[in-house]
């Protein structure tokens, strides 16, 4: 039974699994149990940010072997269990956690991992990013239409409207991506050269007679297969440039557990 009265000396213990130990704060940084002095009436979601975990990290709670959400009031003697998100998590299901489920794997990239956004579209996946975005607009359109906020900034994170996020750990682009396509199991969802690496958009076929104007003098003569973003226009053909991105491309696949996948 919950109380709303609290002995000042009462504890709660918290068990930290997965990763999670290595978001905490930095006094108790690196344990997975964790004691907790309960003074007040308060949540478990309140707590759980208070020692560092952002919530949209979190995949499930339980409190004495029970399920239960963000919302449950801790008592004295609790025994809390945090498991974070991981690639068994399923968005795409109902969860005691989120309000709401992912109908789809859509991303908003925050500034300071902006080029993920780039490998994202490269991907094929709707990756949305502005460098003018300040913090409010982030966890606002993630919140507002179900995009899974990619960010460094835990307190960002933490904001009430963000329902779907994740603290990118790596700094390489490179290994971001990884980490963000294992993460997300996203395997069999790519889809490369699809998307616009410049605003997003989907990429189409387009005759080469369409688009003649638009192209420099030695591209016309020696390429004829071309493709438009339906939305800022931007042709894209298979130049010498590409050959350096499908050789990256290639390299994240391969990591990713892909043998090869291109268009």
């Amino acid at each position: 039974m919950q109380s709303d009265s609290f002995d000042p000396h009462s504890f709660v213990e918290i068990k930290f699994h997965g990763n999670l130990p290595g978001l905490l704060k930095k006094k108790i940084r690196g344990k997975s149990l964790v004691s907790y002095a309960l003074n007040r009436r308060t949540s478990v979601k309140d707590v759980c940010e208070s020692l560092g975990i952002p919530h949209p990290e979190v995949d499930l709670i339980t409190a004495n072997n029970i399920t239960v959400g963000f919302d449950y009031i801790l008592c004295p003697r609790d025994y809390i269990e945090i498991t974070p998100i991981s690639a068994k998590t399923d968005f795409l299901k109902f969860s005691y956690l989120r309000v709401a489920s992912l109908t789809e794997y859509r991303f908003i990239v925050d500034v300071n991992v902006a080029k993920l956004a780039r490998w994202l579209r490269l991907l094929g996946f709707d990756a949305m990013y502005e460098n003018g975005f300040n913090d409010d607009e982030l966890a606002k359109i993630s919140g507002d239409s179900k995009r899974i906020l990619l960010t460094k900034d835990c307190n960002l994170l933490k904001r009430k409207n963000v329902v779907f996020g994740h603290l990118v750990r790596e700094d390489d682009p490179e290994k971001q991506i990884i980490e963000i396509v294992t993460l997300y199991n996203l395997q069999h969802k790519i889809q490369p050269y699809t998307r616009c690496l410049r605003c997003n958009g989907i990429l189409g076929y387009v005759d080469k007679k369409d688009i003649d104007h638009l192209l420099e003098p030695l591209t016309r003569k020696y390429y004829d297969t071309f493709h438009q973003c339906r939305q800022c226009q931007q042709v894209y053909w298979h130049g010498s440039h590409r050959s350096k991105i499908e050789k990256d491309l290639q390299a994240v696949l391969v990591k990713c557990g892909i043998k090869e996948k291109s268009n």
